[in-house]
């Protein structure tokens, strides 16, 4: 049973997570002395930030009334999320430095897709309306820096079981993911279907990047297989396609410090 004093604690140490994880000195003090791009970038993420937060607030209240219907790990990441989607906001209002704001978005999108393989069948109607309603904010936000989401009943989704359809009864054709680029920190590198999409984690942003993709990375299942053939420091397969992720390959590159370095990989499946 979640108590009231566990559901503070995991909110408060939710929140106290993800502040931690930003240096204070991250902060640009007022919007006017960014840049006009960076503003209005700014504007917009602090927009969705707070409409986020105020939906998944709603999600929490839900099913703080309905406890009784509510799983006891989907009534823990509510709370979880809810906390999360609180301090982002604050943080996007406060003006936090782009890079800052995409990690943390990578984070909420993490915690959003372990929600949905959660929510199942489980929740009162009205609990999951109520998230259907968050999962459109979240969408928004991965689209913003862009990352990679997908909630069941989107145009994306929509498309993939398209796509799954039309290869049943075919087996995974082989397959690869070829990349290049200056790497000085660390990044992820996500590949979902035809889209490359890069996710800056720390130091500086990734330069001169291209890459080769043949084909579609196949909507199913799959233990994809990768070779560094460039680069001093580590590369390697973090999350492998599954349903739970929506089939995204997403490879962790990190630099050590002292300038950068030329990396490049293959992925074959």
């Amino acid at each position: 049973m979640v108590t009231p004093t566990t559901r503070t604690f995991v909110f408060v140490a939710v929140i106290l997570s993800l502040i931690a994880s930003f240096p204070a000195s991250a902060q640009v003090g007022s919007r006017s002395t960014v840049a006009t791009a960076g503003t209005q970038t700014a504007y917009s993420v602090a927009t969705v930030a707070r409409n986020l937060s105020n939906k998944a607030q709603d999600v929490f209240n839900i099913a703080s009334n309905q406890r009784g219907q509510t799983p006891v790990e989907l009534y823990v990441a509510l709370c979880g999320f809810a906390g999360s989607t609180s301090a982002y906001a604050q943080m996007a209002a406060d003006g936090r430095e782009e890079t800052n704001l995409r990690n943390a978005a990578y984070k909420l999108v993490a915690q959003a897709m372990e929600i949905d393989s959660l929510f199942g069948t489980s929740g009162a109607a009205n609990l999951r309306q109520a998230w259907r309603q968050a999962q459109e904010n979240v969408a928004l936000l991965s689209n913003a820096y862009p990352l990679v989401y997908t909630y069941s009943g989107s145009y994306r989704d929509s498309m993939l079981r398209t796509t799954r359809a039309t290869s049943v009864g075919t087996t995974v054709a082989g397959g690869r993911f070829h990349w290049r680029g200056r790497v000085d920190g660390s990044d992820y590198i996500m590949v979902q279907g035809n889209q490359v999409s890069i996710s800056h984690l720390e130091d500086k942003y990734i330069q001169d990047a291209s890459y080769e993709l043949p084909a579609p990375l196949p909507q199913q299942a799959l233990q994809a297989r990768l070779t560094k053939l460039k680069g001093r420091g580590n590369v390697e397969i973090v999350r492998q396609p599954t349903a739970e992720n929506r089939y995204t390959l997403t490879v962790l590159v990190e630099d050590p410090a002292g300038g950068d370095d030329q990396y490049e990989f293959e992925v074959v499946w």
